[in-house]
Protein backbone atom coordinates (compact mmCIF):
# COMPACT_ATOMS: atom_id res chain seq x y z
CA UNK A 1 0.00 0.00 0.00
CA UNK A 2 1.19 3.21 -1.11
CA UNK A 3 2.23 6.33 1.41
CA UNK A 4 0.80 9.62 0.98
CA UNK A 5 4.33 10.75 0.37
CA UNK A 6 4.69 8.02 -2.65
CA UNK A 7 1.01 8.81 -3.71
CA UNK A 8 1.98 13.25 -3.72
CA UNK A 9 5.38 12.58 -5.35
CA UNK A 10 3.82 10.08 -8.20
CA UNK A 11 1.06 13.35 -8.54
CA UNK A 12 3.92 15.60 -8.98
CA UNK A 13 6.09 13.66 -11.51
CA UNK A 14 2.20 13.62 -13.36
CA UNK A 15 2.61 17.60 -13.74
CA UNK A 16 5.88 17.20 -15.09
CA UNK A 17 6.75 21.13 -14.03
CA UNK A 18 3.14 22.52 -14.65
CA UNK A 19 0.75 23.85 -12.49
CA UNK A 20 -2.09 21.70 -13.23
CA UNK A 21 -2.78 18.74 -15.42
CA UNK A 22 -5.94 16.94 -16.58
CA UNK A 23 -6.14 13.29 -17.62
CA UNK A 24 -8.75 10.34 -17.95
CA UNK A 25 -6.63 7.54 -16.61
CA UNK A 26 -7.51 3.90 -16.76
CA UNK A 27 -11.25 5.48 -16.67
CA UNK A 28 -10.54 7.87 -14.14
CA UNK A 29 -10.50 11.44 -14.56
CA UNK A 30 -8.17 13.31 -12.53
CA UNK A 31 -7.47 17.12 -12.01
CA UNK A 32 -3.88 17.05 -10.30
CA UNK A 33 -3.02 20.60 -9.60
CA UNK A 34 0.48 22.16 -7.07
CA UNK A 35 0.33 25.74 -6.32
CA UNK A 36 4.13 26.58 -4.69
CA UNK A 37 7.60 27.58 -6.01
CA UNK A 38 9.16 25.85 -8.90
CA UNK A 39 10.64 23.15 -8.52
CA UNK A 40 8.38 21.95 -5.49
CA UNK A 41 10.77 21.41 -2.43
CA UNK A 42 10.93 17.66 -1.35
CA UNK A 43 7.66 16.37 -0.01
CA UNK A 44 8.82 15.08 4.02
CA UNK A 45 7.96 11.42 4.73
CA UNK A 46 6.56 12.72 8.29
CA UNK A 47 2.92 13.79 8.44
CA UNK A 48 1.29 16.11 11.04
CA UNK A 49 -0.63 14.33 13.61
CA UNK A 50 -3.82 15.92 14.11
CA UNK A 51 -2.99 17.45 17.79
CA UNK A 52 -0.34 19.44 15.65
CA UNK A 53 -2.85 20.66 13.41
CA UNK A 54 -5.16 21.59 15.91
CA UNK A 55 -2.76 23.72 18.24
CA UNK A 56 -1.18 25.60 15.17
CA UNK A 57 -4.20 27.14 13.44
CA UNK A 58 -2.82 30.11 12.02
CA UNK A 59 0.33 27.62 10.16
CA UNK A 60 0.34 28.06 6.26
CA UNK A 61 1.65 25.87 3.43
CA UNK A 62 3.74 27.64 1.13
CA UNK A 63 3.14 24.51 -1.18
CA UNK A 64 -0.27 22.58 -2.10
CA UNK A 65 -0.92 19.77 -4.06
CA UNK A 66 -4.53 18.55 -4.65
CA UNK A 67 -5.73 15.49 -6.73
CA UNK A 68 -9.42 15.45 -7.74
CA UNK A 69 -10.59 11.74 -9.19
CA UNK A 70 -12.95 13.31 -9.96
CA UNK A 71 -13.71 14.33 -6.32
CA UNK A 72 -11.03 15.68 -3.45
CA UNK A 73 -8.92 12.52 -2.81
CA UNK A 74 -5.34 13.55 -2.01
CA UNK A 75 -4.73 17.27 -0.93
CA UNK A 76 -1.57 18.28 1.58
CA UNK A 77 0.06 20.92 1.91
CA UNK A 78 3.53 21.70 3.25
CA UNK A 79 6.75 24.08 3.85
CA UNK A 80 10.52 22.84 3.06
CA UNK A 81 12.03 21.18 5.86
CA UNK A 82 8.41 20.16 8.24
CA UNK A 83 5.89 17.53 8.16
CA UNK A 84 3.07 17.18 5.84
CA UNK A 85 -0.58 18.31 6.48
CA UNK A 86 -3.18 15.87 4.87
CA UNK A 87 -6.07 17.95 3.87
CA UNK A 88 -8.08 15.23 2.83
CA UNK A 89 -7.49 12.06 1.79
CA UNK A 90 -9.30 8.66 0.64
CA UNK A 91 -7.65 5.36 -0.85
CA UNK A 92 -9.58 3.86 -4.11
CA UNK A 93 -8.84 2.80 -7.30
CA UNK A 94 -7.90 6.11 -8.55
CA UNK A 95 -4.12 4.74 -6.39
CA UNK A 96 -3.18 2.40 -9.29
CA UNK A 97 -4.76 4.77 -12.09
CA UNK A 98 -2.07 6.92 -10.95
CA UNK A 99 1.01 4.22 -10.50
CA UNK A 100 -0.20 2.78 -14.08
CA UNK A 101 0.33 6.25 -15.87
CA UNK A 102 3.71 6.70 -14.38
CA UNK A 103 4.38 3.45 -15.24
CA UNK A 104 3.44 3.43 -18.77
CA UNK A 105 4.53 7.38 -19.30
CA UNK A 106 7.00 7.46 -22.30
CA UNK A 107 10.40 7.95 -21.06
Amino acid sequence: MSTVKDLADLALAMLDGGETRQASLLGTEFSIRYTGPDPAPEISADVCTPETVRLTPEWEGACTLKVMAPLNVLEISWNQGEAVRIMAFSRGSWEDALKSAIANAPR
